[in-house]
């Protein structure tokens, strides 16, 4: 009887654990993190969630630190704004895959002198790294038509 508790207790302490590395709450806040350091911070805000090998989706995929950073610091212009917010989040596989999709705005002036603005929908890739923190792996957004 004694082992049959044990393996009983065990087997629920396993589950509970899992649960809990599978919180979606976890990449809510982590997505809702990385919006608010790069509302704070800019184009540095943005790196700083970028994990090794990260890839930035587009008509031209960037595919290195550098040519994400020069495409986001053309994107995140002085007076250009990015927000963000995640609506819903899940896992992949084991749980150190998650993605988070949501919504987005943008806006700023052109090259033109005009303003730009529009709002669309994204998918983020996320990545649970070797120290226990998310990172993205991948970023796609896509504008309402």
């Amino acid at each position: 009887m004694r082992s049959w508790l044990i393996a009983v207790s065990v087997l629920l302490i396993s589950i509970t654990v899992l649960a809990a590395e599978r919180d979606a709450a976890v990449l809510m806040q982590a997505d809702r993190d990385f919006a608010k350091a790069t509302a704070e911070k800019g184009v540095d805000g943005w790196m700083s969630y970028m994990a090794p090998g990260a890839v930035l989706l587009g008509a031209e995929p960037k595919v290195t630190p550098d040519a994400i950073r020069a495409t986001m610091t053309e994107e995140l212009q002085p007076g250009a704004h990015l927000s963000w917010q995640p609506t819903k989040a899940d896992f992949i596989g084991d749980g150190d895959i998650g993605y988070t999709i949501g919504r987005f705005q943008f806006s700023a002036t052109g090259k033109d002198g005009k303003p730009i603005s529009f709002k669309g929908a994204y998918m983020t890739t996320w990545q649970k790294q070797k120290d226990g923190t998310w990172k993205v792996i991948g970023d796609l957004g896509s504008p309402d038509k």
